[in-house]
């Protein structure tokens, strides 16, 4: 019987009892596009769109399975990996903060209820917890606490060129257009008027916030600027919209960003005053600078800055963003190593030359398209987690905040938001099987490949036939699961001939919802039961799953991808109740706040 797991990715068959769980996702996914087409949803959508939620999570629970060795890893690897989780959240506080500057006085950044806060007496009393709770010695958590300072290092320097720039920003406080100015120097010329550009700062965060409405500014004196002037900005938030979503290799920051026109002389002055080199000061500057669009500066803010900044400076969903930009390239002969990793032989290993004539290894080309497209895949599924986390992180916030923060979902702001976690699955399964699609499609490609094998050195006669021998054999083979499409067994507008067959995107849409079923349980508990200092009991601080769930998954990314509800059902609720457990005990009652 077919499960959800990495050995069964490319399965052609989904596992016993998902026909309804996935013709629920079909469905969402239905009424979200016919959102975005009306440019607004309906009480009616979003009553059935939670309705729907509800069923998913009840349904797809038991699609779930203790996953164990090997696949979850050794008992001895989990509990240190959560060692490290504890003492990377005693980071958290660090990755963001209140703002530094903030010329819209902010409600939703200023309201984010940290779970723990920067206070050396409790972090002191964790450490003591850990010890007894992990059954691990002082030494040990010492060595953890050297490993954690080596995967961190980004921290400090974007902590310190956020001050830097508080410290020239509130020195220029006098100047009105001090943001405008700035802005300039960070994204080239551009005839920025000085009420157009507000600003928001925070300990690793760089915010230009304007008042986008399309291609032109929601300001009063937008008519009356030179045509020259509305041209410049208006192509500039033509390109901002165009790129918001693709340009993914700034992580945690996004968007329309040329790093070339990044001032010399700003990238200097800060490098002086921090003393750290012009290159490392600009690598960590395009890691931080974002625009967002006023009007939904509270959708956004509070999901950048708590949601995914941590993401980058404690963990390393970077790596992945950074290879995103590369998942939708054409495929060449040269593909393999770069997503299926070092040791996959290129597509070209699988054409051989024999007795002057071109001819196909099958075996070799099928292996190494397995390795490169579980490579894609994962790529791709990082990413829908990493928003996930985010949307996790923004929705404890609107489980203990007085007022929710808006949102594009047609969920409840204080759950996740798993019906745009379809969309960004899908979209990342376009992305990621776009290269083999056109392969085996496109007539142009398989030429592309056939000059460029021909480059190699391999002979003519046979070579365009052992191509098109190669393209038709990972047609056969992948083309029905790599549809970028929800498998169900249920018609719907989009679909009027529903499919039974599996997808991967369906596989992982279905392991998600295992997932957000588990994370939904977390904060329950949180909105119930969360004490105060929230941080003396571990299991109603979801900053503290987040963190160690994603700790815990960069260990092991494609095997635990299929194992995440299972790490947060046993070895991450039983580390985080002993060490809860440990916290109760006499000794620890006099915690600080």
């Amino acid at each position: 019987m077919t499960v959800l797991n990495r050995a069964e990715l490319f399965s052609r068959e989904l596992p016993a009892g998902s026909a309804r769980p996935s013709a629920i996702i079909a469905r969402l996914d239905v009424l979200t596009r016919e959102q975005k087409a009306n440019g607004t949803s309906t009480p009616e959508a979003q009553t059935e769109a939670r309705a729907l939620y509800d069923e998913l999570l009840h349904q797809s629970a038991p699609l779930r399975q203790d996953d164990r060795a090997p696949s979850l890893g050794t008992q001895e690897e989990l509990r240190a990996r959560f060692i490290e989780a504890v003492l990377l959240w005693m980071s958290f506080c660090q990755t963001s903060s209140l703002p530094l500057i903030d010329s819209l006085d902010t409600r939703s950044i200023r309201a984010f209820p940290i779970d723990l806060p920067p206070d050396d007496a409790a972090f002191a009393l964790l450490k003591r917890a850990l010890v007894a709770s992990q059954g691990s010695s002082e030494q040990e958590i010492a060595d953890a606490q050297e490993r954690v300072a080596r995967l961190t290092p980004t921290l400090p320097l974007k902590r310190a060129l956020t001050q830097a720039l508080q410290a020239r920003l509130s020195a220029a406080h006098a100047h009105p257009a001090r943001f405008a100015d700035l802005m300039r120097e960070c994204y080239g010329e551009l005839p920025w008027h000085a009420s157009d550009v507000d600003f928001v700062l925070t300990a690793t965060g760089i915010f230009f916030v304007l008042p986008i409405d399309g291609d032109r500014l929601l300001v009063p004196d937008w008519a009356r600027r030179a045509e020259a002037e509305r041209e410049a900005i208006g192509g500039f938030l033509a390109r901002l919209a165009r790129e918001n979503l693709t340009e993914t290799w700034r992580f945690p920051a996004f968007g329309l960003f040329d790093a070339e026109r990044l001032s010399p002389e700003l990238v200097a002055e800060l490098g002086r005053q921090v003393g750290a080199s012009p290159e490392s000061v600009r690598q960590a500057l395009v890691t931080m600078i974002s625009i967002l669009p006023k009007g939904e500066i509270d959708q956004y803010l509070v999901h950048d800055a708590w949601g995914h900044t941590w993401q980058e400076v404690l963990n390393d969903f970077e790596l992945e963003y950074l290879l995103l930009r590369r998942v939708s390239d054409p495929l060449s002969p040269s593909d393999g190593p770069t997503f299926g990793g070092s040791a996959t032989p290129p597509f070209t290993r699988a054409f051989q030359a024999h007795a002057g004539t071109t001819r196909l290894d099958e075996q070799r080309l099928l292996g190494t398209a397995d390795a490169d497209l579980r490579g894609r895949i994962h790529v791709g599924s990082s990413q829908v987690l990493s928003e996930i986390l985010a949307d996790f992180v923004e929705a404890k916030f609107s489980r203990l905040a007085s007022s929710p923060l808006p949102t594009s979902s047609l969920l409840a702001a204080h759950t996740l938001k798993y019906d745009l976690s379809i969309q960004d699955a899908l979209r990342q399964a376009r992305r990621w099987s776009r290269p083999y699609r056109n392969l085996w499609s496109k007539p142009e490609e398989r030429a592309r490949w056939v000059r460029a094998l021909s480059a190699e050195g391999l002979p003519e006669p046979g070579l365009g036939e052992a191509v098109d021998r190669a393209a038709a054999l990972l047609e056969a083979s992948y083309a029905e699961v790599l549809r970028p499409a929800i498998a169900h067994g249920s018609p719907t507008p989009a679909s009027p001939s529903p499919s039974s067959a599996s997808s991967v995107v369906t596989r992982i849409l279905l392991e998600l919802a295992l997932l957000c079923g588990e994370l939904e349980r977390v904060l329950d508990e949180t909105a119930q039961a969360r004490p105060t200092p929230a941080w003396t009991r571990p299991t109603c601080c979801p900053d503290l799953w987040a963190v160690g769930l994603s700790h815990l998954y960069e260990a092991d990314r494609e095997n635990r991808l299929w194992c995440l509800d299972t790490l947060v059902r046993t070895s991450l609720r039983e580390a985080c109740d002993a060490l809860g457990r440990e916290l109760d005990k006499p000794g620890y009652g006099s915690a600080p706040g």
